[in-house]
């Protein structure tokens, strides 16, 4: 005698159900935990990159202040190493002009003044702090060329400082007469940036970097 083949009940067909949210829930959380990882570690290892090039790219310029200037130069900014003679460029905690041969054409030729300092960027309408790079050529009625060298679209600058100290390793604290200023012989160049890191909000990591200068004062050769 053939027996009637039993089927799930609703209660077994719910019990599995139940089981198979719990498996599929288990599998999206492991799933994203791994995803938010992965973003925290690219963001991470953007961050270190674009960190690494942008402090080193102003030490290698920094380094080479005081390059083929001449004291003579009839534009007063461009007398000393670290402008020293323009009061509206003269070392802060948060902005440094100096002056060098950034083309390597030696005396003679026009020398720049470099300064590194804070901006803004305009990204999605919203401003983003930006370490600006501007350019003027030792002549007369030169324009100021200014860039960029860090990404707006990725990294936010939280902070750009220098620290400044004289051939002993002395603290010289807020430079603003011109004897100070040339007895700057070491500065320390401090950035903080905040990268985006997905959905867990932003990373900070910060910068810094002592910068011997090379070159003597231009005033003593």
């Amino acid at each position: 005698m053939k027996h009637a083949e039993r089927g799930m009940t609703l209660v077994e067909v719910l019990a599995a159900l139940a089981i198979g949210s719990l498996v599929m829930a288990t599998i999206y959380l492991a799933l994203g935990t791994a995803i938010r990882a992965r973003l925290l570690v690219e963001s991470t290892v953007h961050n270190q990159q674009h960190g690494r090039l942008v402090i080193q790219w102003i030490a290698d310029r920094l380094r080479q202040a005081g390059y083929a200037v001449s004291p003579a130069s009839t534009i007063p900014r461009c007398r000393d190493a670290i402008v020293a003679e323009d009061g509206a460029l003269t070392p802060t905690a948060t902005r440094l002009y100096f002056n060098t041969d950034l083309d390597g054409a030696g005396v003679g030729n026009p020398t720049q003044t470099i300064g590194f300092g804070l901006g803004t960027e305009i990204v999605g309408g919203t401003s983003v702090n930006v370490v600006q790079e501007l350019v003027t050529n030792c002549v007369s009625g030169a324009m100021e060329r200014v860039a960029s060298i860090t990404d707006p679209t990725s990294v936010a600058i939280a902070s750009l400082t220098f620290e400044y100290y004289d051939s002993s390793g002395v603290v010289i604290v807020n430079p603003t007469t011109p004897d100070d200023i040339r007895s700057i012989r070491m500065v320390r160049v401090t950035m903080v940036e905040r990268a985006a890191a997905g959905a867990l909000g932003s990373r900070e990591q910060t910068w810094t970097v002592l910068v011997n200068l090379r070159n003597p004062d231009p005033r003593t050769l």
